[in-house]
């Protein structure tokens, strides 16, 4: 039977009674055949078999959808990357960031198939697939960095999404959808190590984190202590934000580049983005988690190398930023002994 006949009866049961698990069912014996390839794309080439993706892509909040899970891996394996996007940008734009985002979900539910007899993490994408995400990942970092990185501005300066213009929320949106593609990636061995083969994804990632840091001030190492009062009355409105997160993901992104990988350790240095990552460590409302995945981060850039370990000892401590009343309230205070640590101790 024709994928289109099954495409019109899943949008009349889908809007009848809204069986998602029936229709995933259904849907993946129908693009598991021989023919797989062929009727995986005239479903996103179709108006219908677009319509019925989205329904599906938007399904997750939905419990036991054992077949949903099992239908969007096949479908992403099926159709390459480099062709989804091709079809779905940019008139598709929700949908691919939605496919993004689920293929992230999938990932980080650790999920294993089966593979000549043994069990492989999911997905198993060949490496062009890798390469064409990071190719799109510079693609996407230039566009928010171009015209003065205006599109970045507008984000730093907008309290939710929803009131962005339509270029910048498509380009944040695909932006942030590949960086957390890209972070669960790099966390499995056989996609790392292609990843470090690319020296310009790093370069993109600091000049991100660069721009950001800029934006949010967190370059003067002493903004945080002394904002620290008020990002806590700012933490719900910035949780709805277009850049909310992106500074930690950035920085679990590079924090797997550098792991064991001496070429980009000397990257890092050559691009002079050390300084860059120290400041990072501290707290973030608006990035959740910043302070570790900073601190692990340095560790990977670090280990093994004397000379970026050379270039950390030789900073200067220029002493503490001044305290003020709501930070310290309970009656303690910072202190720099005399091997140039700091320590917190009670007030005398």
């Amino acid at each position: 039977m024709s994928l289109f006949l099954y495409i019109f009866l899943f949008r009349s049961i889908l809007r009848s009674f809204g069986q998602v698990e029936m229709v995933c069912m259904v849907l993946h014996n129908c693009t598991c055949t021989e023919d797989a390839k062929n009727r995986t794309r005239e479903m996103v080439t179709s108006e219908g078999g677009l319509a019925i993706l989205s329904h599906i892509v938007g399904a997750h909040e939905e419990k036991n959808c054992e077949w949903r899970s099992i239908f969007l891996r096949s479908f992403v394996d099926q159709m390459p990357l480099s062709e989804l996007h091709r079809v779905l940008i940019p008139f598709q734009y929700g949908l691919w960031t939605a496919l993004l985002e689920t293929a992230c979900q999938l990932m980080n539910h650790d999920q294993q198939i089966e593979v000549g007899g043994g069990k492989e993490a999911w997905p198993q994408w060949e490496e062009g697939e890798c390469v064409y995400l990071v190719e799109m990942w510079r693609g996407e970092v230039g566009k928010v960095m171009s015209d003065q990185a205006a599109i970045l501005i507008e984000c730093f300066n907008t309290s939710s999404t929803e009131q962005l213009s339509s270029t910048a929320k498509m380009n944040v949106g695909v932006l942030t959808s590949v960086l957390k593609l890209l972070c669960c990636l790099s966390i499995r061995e056989r996609y790392l190590h292609l990843l470090q083969t690319k020296t310009q994804t790093l370069d993109s990632a600091i000049e991100l984190l660069r721009q950001l840091s800029t934006l949010d001030g967190s370059n003067n190492s002493t903004r945080h202590l002394s904002s620290l009062k008020e990002s806590r009355k700012t933490t719900e409105i910035r949780k709805e934000g277009p850049l909310f997160g992106m500074k930690r993901d950035l920085l679990q992104f590079i924090g797997s580049l550098l792991y064991h990988c001496p070429h980009m350790q000397e990257r890092i240095r050559m691009l002079e983005a050390i300084p860059l990552i120290l400041n990072q460590c501290h707290l973030d409302h608006g990035n959740p988690y910043i302070l570790q995945w900073a601190v692990l981060t340095i560790r990977n850039m670090c280990e093994d190398n004397p000379a970026n370990q050379e270039m950390i000892a030789k900073l200067e401590t220029r002493g503490v930023a001044e305290a003020t009343a709501a930070q310290f309230r309970p009656g303690c205070e910072v202190e720099v002994t005399q091997n140039g640590r700091l320590r917190v101790k009670p007030k005398t």
